[in-house]
């Protein structure tokens, strides 16, 4: 199903940094996030099954991003899942654009929405500072974002209470003040501080730090960024999640930061990505016709392992990071998580054009 926290071109230091939860059946093959043997500029995870992908980029500064908007596909039984390639695959979708030369909006157009059941597709060119989204349900067009902070799951963009949630955490770790409201146009602003925070509020569902590796119209410009979700106490990672995690800082491909931000990694992967709390009883949950309790155990940003249908397990499988500096630096971090020998791996890539 999947979630996705961004910000773009709101900070001094990141054109973009953008968070992405990878929920899915742990028996669908997958292979983590490299860059593709037939296109070499890719980056990006690989759904084994139909060849797409859920989130990729290249070194053009092309990327793109999936996520299902959650609707029952079956009308016989609306409660579960089916898997299903009855229709034309989304994951083309992403890497149709990653490996084309379209403008974003350009390619949003001509898109032949309709034929696919329902989806979120966001598609930037960095490079020429731009962003665009569409949905192929409810009432949106193709349009392009401007500078902000964003989230999508699967409802539109913008919605559902963990994508609020979810941004409230992830500006709090960067430092960045949600100071605005949904009727402003005011920008969230930095906190006065040299760099972003190192530790983030930890709620009482948080996952726990691992040694080993009402809803916004989705027009709006992504500035109501205010979401409620109040600070229960401060968790900092340990030394040796911090090493495993990558949060000292380094130097990229012989180039050295004009910036000097670091990014807490493990505070973003395990307290804003890591968070398993669920809409909990009384408030606000979005039904979307697989029954109740199933949208109440996906309500979470990370998503633990249940049976969506019997013997085929569903959750996230990976979390991946992906940081754009304005000086020029491309990291991206991902965790990787297979259930069946309860492993976790960690892939780390990085790069940079110099002069």
């Amino acid at each position: 199903m999947c979630t996705s926290l961004f910000i773009y071109d709101i900070h001094p230091a990141l054109l973009l940094l953008l968070t992405f939860n990878r929920d899915e059946f742990f028996d669908r093959p997958t292979q983590p996030a490299h860059f593709w043997p037939d296109e070499p500029f890719v980056l990006a995870g690989r759904d084994a099954l139909r060849n797409g992908t859920w989130l990729g980029l290249t070194k053009h500064g092309r990327l793109s991003l999936l996520t299902n908007y959650r609707e029952p596909i079956s009308s016989a039984d609306p409660g579960k899942f089916v898997k299903t390639t009855d229709a034309p695959s989304r994951g083309a979708l992403t890497t149709d654009f990653l490996t084309g030369s379209m403008g974003p909006l350009e390619y949003l157009q001509g898109l032949p929405r309709q034929d696919y059941y329902g989806f979120n597709l966001l598609v930037a060119d960095l490079q020429q500072r731009q962003l665009a989204y569409v949905s192929n349900r409810g009432p949106t067009q193709p349009q392009l974002l401007p500078p902000g902070c964003y989230g999508v799951s699967n409802g539109l963009l913008q919605q559902w209470p963990k994508v609020r949630k979810g941004l409230s955490a992830l500006l709090q770790c960067l430092g960045v003040e949600p100071s605005c409201t949904s009727s402003s146009t005011q920008q969230p602003h930095m906190q006065p501080q040299s760099r972003p925070h190192a530790d983030c509020t930890a709620g009482p569902g948080d996952r726990p730090a691992r040694a080993s590796s009402q809803p916004v119209s989705s027009t709006d410009s992504g500035h109501d960024c205010a979401a409620a979700g109040s600070a229960a106490g401060a968790a900092e990672p340990d030394a040796a999640d911090a090493a495993a995690s990558g949060l000292e800082s380094e130097k990229v491909g012989g180039c050295s930061s004009s910036s000097g931000a670091e990014l807490p990694w493990g505070a973003l992967f395990h307290q804003v990505m890591g968070d398993t709390r669920q809409v909990a009883a009384g408030e606000a949950l979005p039904l979307t016709g697989v029954g109740e309790d199933t949208d109440r155990r996906l309500s979470s940003i990370f998503v633990e392992p249940l049976d969506m249908q019997p013997g085929a397990q569903y959750g996230t499988r990976s979390q991946t990071i992906i940081a754009v500096w304005r000086d020029g630096r491309v990291e991206q971090r991902e965790r990787y998580i297979e259930r069946e020998d309860g492993q976790e791996e960690a892939g780390k890539h990085q790069w940079m054009e110099c002069g």
